[in-house]
């Protein structure tokens, strides 16, 4: 289970493949990352790669998987009826793709993403990122390639 950490402003965070359990991402990061600790357990030996590199890695597949979850009736208290997304938040979104029982990376993940793709809400694209927003929902296409053995 993935423990809050203190960042040094200096270094970026770093997530070890024990943190993730998604079985691709884990491979990944055992291959792509570097043994050193892991800001989020405190591990000191397992492969590390940056919050920034696992943003990029996942990024895509997030939005080709992710939408607006279906609209559902809400009555309010003069009967009138407002039909509004019933959803997750992107965190817990991100949370159930990388398998990481604790949002905080999953969190820190968004809010990389958020940044980054920030200039696109302005120009009117969807904010896959919103923090805010329990809009969010799996759209899981029906492509072998997204579904586990």
């Amino acid at each position: 289970m993935c423990d809050d950490h203190d960042e040094d402003e200096d270094e970026p965070p770093f997530v070890c493949h024990g943190c993730i359990a998604d079985p691709v991402l884990n491979a990944e990061i055992q291959s792509a990352g570097r043994v050193r600790e892991c800001s989020y357990c405190g591990h000191e030996d397992r492969a590390c790669v940056t919050i920034d590199w696992l943003a990029d890695r996942v990024d895509p597949i997030f939005r080709e998987v992710v939408g607006v979850a279906d609209e559902v009736a809400h009555v309010t208290s003069s009967d009138n009826v407002h039909w509004i997304p019933e959803g997750s938040g992107p965190g817990e979104i991100m949370a159930d793709l990388t398998r990481c029982d604790d949002t905080v990376i999953a969190d820190a993940i968004i809010e990389n993403l958020s940044e980054k793709h920030g200039y696109e809400i302005s120009d009117g694209d969807f904010d896959y990122y919103d923090l805010t927003e329990e809009i969010y929902d799996l759209r899981i296409p029906t492509d072998p390639r997204y579904r586990n053995a």
